[in-house]
């Protein structure tokens, strides 16, 4: 899974998508952390009193690198059976199984260290302004960031790998990877709405659950990590009695690392044996296994139902929640198997 060749040929179809995740994550966090110290210097300016205030989330950062992270495995994947670079890849002297963990550690190792990159230059950033004098134990909550963010990009890139072993087009990749990084939360939130309009209340039950299952939606549960400082009050932020009125971190849960180690586990067992599996003529089909339709059909069909008798379930219309959930269920069901005929994708 070291070679040299194996390497170049990742870095030649990939190296566009590493560039951009280096740029969004310079842009994001080093950055944004210079922007908010620029806004309370304007501040300063204008009212001649410096009120450091800075408050800065994951949520931007955590949806475009998991964007760039999807198109990277659809780079090292599902684009192989269209630029016939996985000719190449079968030319070598290699099993199937260490190319795709050639993959695997490939992107790991750059999505880790551009992370390791950008946070160390926060954190000089931090160190060498006046923000250290507000933000506390900057390495402590940095460095645990960076171990939750590296489980959780990496666990999204094994996941996103695992996919692009049993799909040969480019939008079932990119939908069906989308579809399975928030299937869990997505869900709980279908079949709760449907449960509120059966019952009229409020299931706190089912809530504290719900609290549970998220923890395997890894991109929502990365973006709950946040930093707040509230203005403090003073002339000068030269003035060593002038303090923050509060500064407090938000860290997403440990479970983070339970569940994103499962994940991994998980798609890279199932990846390599996809991937040993893979009959190079069904390079071009949308599922790769034709095992996998009926359960792909039926799986897409409900998940579809729930989202039809999501728009109207409020309470006192069941008759109506149960036609466009029936409704919705039944279409996305015939209309999938015409076109997995018509097309010949099947």
């Amino acid at each position: 899974m070291w070679n040299k060749a194996l390497w170049l040929q990742n870095w030649k179809n990939s190296k566009y998508v590493i560039y951009t995740l280096w740029i969004i994550l310079f842009v994001t966090i080093p950055i944004y952390y210079l922007q908010a110290l620029s806004d309370n210097y304007n501040y300063e300016k204008r009212n001649g009193t410096f009120e450091y205030q800075h408050y800065f989330d994951i949520a931007y950062p955590t949806i475009t690198v998991t964007i760039l992270i999807l198109c990277l495995a659809i780079m090292l994947t599902t684009m192989e059976y269209h630029n016939e670079n996985s000719d190449f890849h079968l030319s070598l002297p290699f099993s199937r199984k260490d190319i795709f963990f050639s993959k695997f550690v490939y992107g790991a190792i750059h999505i880790i260290v551009a992370l390791a990159v950008n946070i160390a230059l926060t954190l000089i950033i931090i160190q060498t302004t006046v923000i250290h004098q507000y933000e506390t134990n900057a390495y402590a909550h940095w460095g645990m960031f960076f171990l939750l963010a590296s489980a959780t990009f990496v666990a999204i890139y094994a996941l996103a790998l695992f996919i692009g072993t049993i799909t040969g087009h480019v939008v079932a990749h990119f939908t069906l990877t989308g579809i399975l990084l928030f299937f869990t939360h997505g869900c709980i939130l279908l079949v709760e709405r449907i449960l509120y309009a059966h019952t009229w209340s409020q299931n706190f039950t089912f809530y504290e659950a719900h609290d549970a299952i998220k923890s395997f939606t890894l991109p929502i549960m990365l973006a709950e990590y946040s930093i707040t400082n509230s203005p403090g009050y003073g002339t000068s932020y030269n003035d060593p009695d002038y303090l923050p009125v509060s500064f407090d971190v938000m860290m997403p849960t440990p479970y983070l690392f339970l569940s994103s180690a499962i994940i991994i586990a998980i798609c890279l067992y199932f990846g390599q044996q996809a991937c040993t599996h893979t009959k190079s003529e069904n390079g071009y089909k949308a599922l790769l296994f034709p095992s996998l339709h009926q359960p792909f059909i039926i799986c897409t069909s409900i998940c579809v139902a729930l989202v039809g008798g999501f728009f109207d379930s409020a309470p006192g219309y069941l008759f109506i929640n149960y036609i466009l959930l029936i409704f919705c269920g039944l279409v996305t069901y015939f209309l999938l198997q015409w076109i997995f005929r018509r097309k010949q994708v099947a």
